[in-house]
């Protein structure tokens, strides 16, 4: 096994079966993941966990936002693949986990973790 460290955006991704996204996304503008979402399509699976405002009817779904630090939950947004601008079709997405939000100060709702097992091969 060896480490490789790659800008996901530009640089071809390696070969494998599995891919891991964890909580990279919504750190990234929405151009940037349109970049990404293609290159996935090379793994037989892929699971991608991000950090999402609890439930609510105010949510704007893929915000577009400038890379950073900064996380969509802060602008009550979140990475919803599904959603446009992104178009995943849904049954290539399996939600396998939920777990509460941590970490964020405490003026902001905590929100939610999810995990997402995505087949874009699945339709």
């Amino acid at each position: 096994m060896k480490f490789i460290s790659l800008d996901i955006v530009e640089d071809d991704l390696p070969d494998g079966d599995i891919c891991f996204l964890r909580q990279v996304l919504q750190h990234l503008s929405n151009a940037q993941i349109s970049k990404i979402l293609p290159k996935l399509k090379m793994y037989n699976v892929c699971f991608v966990t991000e950090h999402y405002p609890t439930d609510n009817p105010a949510i704007v779904p893929n915000k577009d936002i400038v890379h950073g630090g900064g996380i969509r939950p802060y602008e009550n947004s979140g990475v919803y693949l599904d959603e446009s601008p992104f178009n995943v079709p849904r049954a290539c997405m399996e939600l396998i986990l939920e777990v509460p939000g941590v970490g964020l100060p405490k003026e902001y709702d905590q929100g939610v973790i999810r995990t997402y097992r995505i087949d874009f091969n699945r339709r």
